[in-house]
């Protein structure tokens, strides 16, 4: 992407503040914004998206509500049920290590075993 078919305001601002030597930044922002536009894809896509919403949580939730309002409303919904469905994972799984402690006691008992220091 050229720098002068940036899209987004927050960008083309940077841009203007810039200096051309520190330009990891804005390259970074634009891969943000082929991937809000749909532009960005390939192999390795994935991890670069993953990187680039860690290292710029608050660029990547700007650039994506500005160029694309409905698909972000719907990254936050889709981010949501993520955190409720690993909430409900995390309930179980607790429940699940608990049943097999208590058997495990009460296994070791019926063998003899003493509960306790």
């Amino acid at each position: 992407m050229k720098y002068s078919k940036v899209n987004s305001s927050l960008i083309k601002n940077l841009i203007k503040k810039s200096n051309f030597n520190n330009r990891d930044y804005i390259d970074d922002l634009m891969d943000i914004e082929l991937y809000v536009t749909g532009k960005l894809y390939g192999m390795w896509s994935g991890y670069k998206v993953n990187y680039l919403k860690e290292t710029y949580p608050k660029e990547f939730k700007t650039i994506y509500k500005e160029l694309d309002s409905k698909g972000f409303k719907q990254y936050l919904n889709q981010k949501r049920l993520d955190r409720q469905k690993e909430r409900r994972l995390n309930e179980e799984y607790k429940k699940e290590r608990k049943k097999e402690f208590q058997e495990a006691k009460s296994e070791w008992k019926k063998a003899g075993g003493k509960i306790g220091s």
